[in-house]
């Protein structure tokens, strides 16, 4: 008897901790997707935390510029997205800059397309749709991006205008 007490035992003990062992492996799992969502909670907060950093550093960068009497409000760092430009050299700090009374800087241009290549800089790209579809345009365009040195977009109106030409 026993023995048979001493079985029954060791056999209730072993599926306590079969249980407890279950237990502790459902609660672990339970614990790494818990700590998963949390770091993903972490990350978006992060990205979030340096987006608005960068609003942040934008808002204190404003810079007005008067390109040949039209007037303009942007950042340093649309200035400065494209280092080869002449802009990100002009705003680099490397060069001594004049202000006029108002603080804005004076930029001898026609300033009736400059909006597009400050949209080229803060996008980094073109988007669809936010040239007009006149070719005198793109050759205006064209000749500021050749000025400015904003390779990309001026790669990308030659493109446009290669295009064009080929059709006809």
């Amino acid at each position: 008897e026993y023995e048979s007490l001493r079985l029954e035992l060791e056999r209730k003990d072993a599926e306590r901790r079969d249980e407890q062992e279950k237990i502790l492996k459902e609660k672990a799992e339970e614990l790494r997707l818990e700590r998963e969502e949390l770091q993903a909670e972490k990350d978006r907060f992060q990205k979030e935390l340096n987006h608005m950093s960068e609003l942040g550093k934008v808002q204190e960068s404003r810079i007005k510029l008067d390109i040949g009497g039209n007037q303009f409000t942007t950042s340093l760092l649309t200035l400065t997205k494209d280092p080869d430009s002449m802009l990100a050299a002009m705003f680099s700090g490397r060069h001594q800059l004049k202000t006029e009374g108002d603080g804005s800087y004076f930029i001898d241009r026609d300033g009736t397309h400059f909006r597009y290549l400050l949209n080229y800089l803060r996008d980094g790209c073109v988007k669809e749709g936010t040239l007009p579809q006149n070719e005198t345009v793109w050759r205006e365009l064209r000749k500021e991006a050749e000025f400015y040195q904003l390779s990309g977009l001026d790669d990308y109106l030659k493109d446009l205008l290669d295009k064009k030409d080929s059709e006809g």
